[in-house]
Order: C-alpha cells, then structure tokens, then sequence
C-alpha cells in the first residue's frame, strides 16, 4: 500500500507476530555464512536505524526484491529511530516472500541489552506494550546470520574482521548463533570463567564481527599491522589495513564490505593494497539530525569486488520537519527549565533517579503537550552509562536538565542560543534569556537588596532568591532558571556574582 499507509498507522500486533512466526524457520535454516550464487544485480544496505523513510528511498531507487535484483542488509535495522518495527516488519515480511533475494545480516543493535539502552526496548512499549514481543524479536534475532560472501570475492559483515589469530570464514561457519541473545560482556565474562554456552574464542569472534572498525591509514600513518582493542566503543578491536589485505588473501576474497559507522557521505573506501579493499556503506540520511547523505554499493555480475556507489537524502522535507521539531522541544524544555525543575523534584522527592514514565509525564505537564516522550527518552536524555547510571527503565532528572542550557556568546556580541550537550541549536525566542535582560531593572534592584553586606556580590542562593522574585512576575514559559543564570554571570567560576558582571552581560549581549 506505499509508505504512507506503514508511516500512519500501527501494524496489528497479531500480524506483526505472524510475521515473526513466518521468518524464523528461515533464519534458522540460513548458515551463517549465506553466499549469493553469481550473475545478479546485488545491492549492500549498511545501518537502516529504524529510519522507514530511507528504507523506501532505497527501493525507489534500487526496485523491489526478486529474481535478479538481491538484497544484502548489514544490520542495525532498529534503535536511534522511531520507526524500527515497521523497518524490521518490511524486511522480515519481504524475507518471508522473496527468501533467496533478501538477505538480512546481524548487527550489534540486534542484541536484547542493546536495544535496551538504545530505544527500541521503549518503542515496542510504547507500541504494544509487550515485553513478551520484545523476547520474542530478539529471538528472531539471534537467528540472524553472521555475514555474507557476494560473487566467492566480497565479504560483506557488520563491523570486522577477528583478532583470533588463524581464524577463516570455517570458524565462523561453525559458531552457534542462536544461543547468543546478546555480545555485550559476554566474551569477557567467559574468558573470567562466568560460564557461557559458547567458547571465550567464539565469542571474541562474534563480537569482533559485530563491534569492530578500521583504523584510518590518513588519520593514522602508521597503524596499518594494527590490531587492537576498539577503546572508542570498548568492544570489539581496531584494525589496519594490512590485517584486512592479510585476512582477505588468506580466505580467497577480494573486498570487505562493513557498516557500523556513519560517513559524511554514507560511504568510505580504504585501499589495503594488492587489490584488496575495506568498504564502509550507512544507510540512514540525516543521522541523528547530522545531516550526512545515506548510501548504498551495488554489485552487478562481473564487478569483480568494485561496487557502484549511490548516494542519496531519504526525504529532504520530512528531514527539515525533524530538525526543526526537535529544535522547537528543545526551545520548549529551556524556556521551562525552572517548572520543570520544580515539577521533578515534587515527583522525586529525595530520589535523584526516576522511572521513566515518571519522566515523560512530567514533560507533558509542565510543556502541556500530548506527546508520548518515552520513546524520546534516549534522544533527550542521553544514553544510560554515558549519564551516570546503568538503569535503561530510569532518568536522572537533575542531569537530564543539566543538558539544557542558555549559552550566552560573549567575545563578537554573538548573542545566545540553547544548547544540548555542547550541540547548539539556534533559540530564535530566546525564552529565559530574552526574560532576564527584558527585566534587567528589576534584577538590579533585587541584587543590590540582597547585597546585605555591601560587598557587591552576591552567591547561588542570593540569586536563587532573587530570581524567585522575578518570577512571580512572570507568566508560565517566561521564568529564569536560577542556576543557568548564575553559571552565565559567574563566567570566571569563581562562585560570586558582582554589579560588574551583571553589566557587562547586559552591554554584551542586549
């Protein structure tokens, strides 16, 4: 029915599970090496993410799966976007019709602790509500194959190749896949003697498989026999272009074909001499609202491992609605940093984690929006480990707030602009800021109340109070985030405020 009708409205729960039921015997039936006989046109999908509008783009240009025109996708089908069961639905669906002309490859976010921390836990909640479906896609995808050989040359894998020394494409084809739900820690933990149904040696494997990257010969002259742990993801190794050319000889391929990792221009080449080469194709335009091109490499009968390379942007209109949505709620959560403050500490008492639920209700209050925020929750949040806590089903709320903030340029007169994680998105209503400098008098005369000893400074809660008494004055969306405003006045961190600061912000910025 085209892409509206999947891009509108929610596919049936009872059919979403007949798709699962349809594709597993098929997966599990594939080795995990699947090779593509020769004489058709394959095309190679790196990282889709849960984007539906590029998955289409790609069947726009390339056709729909059949006789003569195979698909391979890399893996990363779900996480960071929101449309991940309607992409991992399509694809399985389309396996399920035409098997010998889809072939689907594991990825690192086809893992069950992944997609936990990643988004796609909270969008099949917020879909279905099922835990027990989310089990049951991981199930299916633990039955994913491993990687897949084109034309007996190009090998085509997630992320790389193993730091297992003396492993060939026979140690891949003899790994059970289907007991391995997850790679996170679990090469390590068998290696500390934790116990695990697979060997340490293939797990290292598969997890070498699915987390690996190249170094890059023009970045790092001299890593080319490199081969070492990938401290960037911290799993999985970093490897030189020599390892790859090596690797490839040994095993009679000509060209490694990779995702893992977004490009520019949705694609990379290494040379790695003697006519070997280590391809890197992503599949998903405007990533994470980077603005790169999606890519795909086509293989026609004969190529002899070079592929033809097609670039391309998904929808450039339905892009810019994005950016501009996300910069509008970003607006939104700076311009009420203050009632939401006030909101979180009312729902979290002494805690300083809170269920996410907790979270999202909070934001629909205090922003009076009715929109589901839960499978938002990484986007505005941040990733669990990297924000202080391991809890994928909780929010530190005092740290998600501190990802807001009024930055305010100083040298140039630049203005300000609200700010994420150090990712400035322009604020054209400027809401806490335009609020304070529109009632500078007002603050003045509160600052030189406050000033009790006369010293011409004043502290975080001497702000604190004079900004309570602002804000009486000023209606919902306009109040002054006590804290913002100290961290902007006291630029040289020295814990105090004085007149001088409080002018010299006023004649550099209004």
């Amino acid at each position: 029915r085209g892409t509206g009708n999947l891009q509108r409205q929610r596919l049936h729960v009872d059919s979403f599970q007949q798709i699962l039921d349809r594709v597993a015997p098929l997966l599990r039936d594939s080795p995990n090496i699947v090779v593509i006989p020769k004489n058709q046109s394959i095309t190679v999908v790196g990282d889709i993410h849960g984007s539906l509008n590029d998955l289409f783009r790609i069947f726009q240009l390339r056709g729909w799966p059949g006789p003569g025109n195979t698909f391979v996708f890399n893996g990363d089908f779900v996480d960071r976007g929101d449309k991940g069961v309607e992409v991992i639905a399509t694809l399985f669906a389309l396996k399920a019709a035409v098997p010998d002309h889809v072939l689907l490859n594991r990825g690192n976010h086809e893992d069950e602790h992944i997609g936990r921390a990643y988004g796609f836990f909270d969008e099949v909640m917020s879909k279905y509500g099922s835990v027990t479906l989310y089990d049951k896609i991981q199930d299916v995808f633990a039955l994913l194959p491993l990687c897949t050989i084109i034309e007996d040359e190009v090998f085509v894998v997630h992320a790389g190749i193993s730091r297992v020394r003396g492993t060939n494409l026979g140690h891949i084809a003899g790994i059970d896949r289907a007991r391995l739900r997850t790679t996170v820690k679990a090469a390590s933990d068998a290696q500390q003697g934790k116990g695990h149904k697979l060997s340490a040696r293939n797990l290292f494997l598969v997890e070498d498989l699915l987390w690996s990257d190249p170094a890059n010969p023009a970045l790092d002259p001299g890593s080319e026999r490199d081969m070492e742990p990938n401290a960037a993801r911290g799993a999985g190794t970093r490897y030189g272009s020599g390892y790859v050319r090596d690797w490839l000889r040994k095993n009679g391929l000509k060209t490694l074909v990779r995702s893992h990792q977004c490009m520019p221009k949705g694609w990379d080449k290494i040379d790695c001499g003697q006519g070997t080469a280590c391809y890197t194709v992503f599949s998903a335009s405007d990533y994470d609202s980077g603005g790169n091109d999606g890519a795909v490499l086509v293989f026609e009968p004969g190529s002899m491992g070079t592929p033809t390379v097609i670039e391309y942007q998904s929808t450039p209109e339905t892009n810019t609605m994005r950016s501009r949505n996300r910069q509008r709620l970003v607006d939104l959560i700076c311009g009420h940093k203050a009632e939401l403050r006030v909101e979180f500490k009312r729902v979290a008492g002494r805690r300083r984690l809170i269920r996410v639920g907790e979270w999202a209700e909070a934001l629909q209050r205090v922003l009076q929006l009715k929109v589901d925020f839960r499978p938002l929750r990484l986007e505005l949040v941040g990733m669990p480990l990297l924000v202080g806590h391991t809890r994928h089903d909780m929010v530190d709320w005092a740290l998600f707030l501190d990802r807001y903030r009024i930055e305010v340029t100083i040298p140039g007169g630049g203005g300000e602009s609200s700010s994420v994680q150090g990712e400035v998105v322009k604020d054209k209503e400027r809401p806490s800021i335009e609020a304070i400098f529109k009632h500078r008098r007002e603050l003045a005369v509160v600052f030189r109340i406050l000033d009790l000893n006369g010293d011409g400074t004043l502290g975080m809660e001497e702000v604190g109070t004079a900004c309570e008494l602002v804000n009486k004055n000023l209606p919902e969306g306009r109040k002054i985030d006590a804290e913002d405003l100290f961290r902007i006045m006291d630029s040289k961190g020295t814990g105090t405020v004085s007149v001088d600061d409080f002018a010299l912000l006023w004649k550099k910025t209004h």
